[in-house]
């Protein structure tokens, strides 16, 4: 790469970095189960071209979300409160890539 290309690939670069800190950030809750998220998957921040602060539904775990009862009250408290904690730090939006919360989304 000569080197005026480079320059301009690292003058790129500080405008990106510019324009993804000047941007609000997502919030992304997650239950508390842990394994790979490589690029593509919500809870990765490389995912997105913009911020992204993640925070966890502090005691639930999968065997709480898959199941065919209701969730109760203080599951679902859960939730409001790590949302409250993303809006919070300044949090524009609100993502889970759990489907099955969907199931509660009337609530």
């Amino acid at each position: 790469m000569t080197n005026s290309a480079t320059q301009a690939d690292d003058l790129l670069q500080q405008i990106s970095a510019a324009a993804y800190s000047s941007l609000p950030p997502l919030g992304f809750i997650a239950i508390e189960c842990f394994f790979t998220r490589p690029p593509g998957d919500p809870f990765n921040e490389q995912t997105w071209p913009f911020p992204l602060i993640r925070e966890l539904a502090v005691g639930t775990a999968e065997s709480q979300v898959v199941t065919s009862e209701d969730y109760d009250d203080e599951f679902l408290d859960r939730f409001v409160v790590a949302g409250q904690a993303l809006a919070d730090k300044g949090c524009v939006g609100l993502i889970t890539s759990c489907g099955f919360l969907a199931l509660a989304q009337r609530r």
